[in-house]
């Protein structure tokens, strides 16, 4: 087991079966931190770095996304058929992948913030406004 699997199981016990929705940063998430946190009954999302283990990174990297706010999923199905786990690339100002066992990949509420942005005659703040799955609005928030 990874030590960051170890630690979650070790923290969060006193929630098992609570079907809570665990956030987790890259340090603690990986496929195997989501698929046993399931099997003690809490939902999971974390960002992951690409180097981890059973996380579809090359296939998701090599993705060619157009703008900020698109994102593609991949979903792994257990065997009777209904989705257990999902894999997400979502685009802001980098790319971030996601490991989940909750929420789904709908659109979620716009992102919103203000960025420098140049101008004529200097930089100045401007509201954007990013497209993000509810995944991502979730694990942001």
């Amino acid at each position: 087991m990874l030590h960051g699997t170890a630690v979650l199981q070790r923290l969060l016990w006193p929630w098992a079966r609570s079907d809570r929705v665990v956030c987790a940063d890259s340090y603690f998430s990986s496929v195997e931190a989501a698929l046993s946190l399931k099997a003690s009954g809490l939902r999971f999302i974390g960002v992951v770095k690409t180097a981890h283990w059973r996380f579809p990174s090359s296939y998701l990297g090599a993705r060619e996304l157009g703008a900020r706010g698109d994102w593609v999923t991949m979903v792994h199905d257990d065997a009777t058929g209904s989705p257990d786990l999902m894999a997400v690339l979502w685009v802001d100002r980098d790319r971030r992948y996601f490991v989940a066992t909750a929420s789904s990949t709908r659109p979620g509420t716009l992102c919103e913030r203000l960025q420098w942005s140049e101008q004529e005659g200097g930089a100045e703040r401007v509201a954007v406004s990013v497209p993000q799955p509810e995944v991502a609005e979730i694990y942001c928030g």
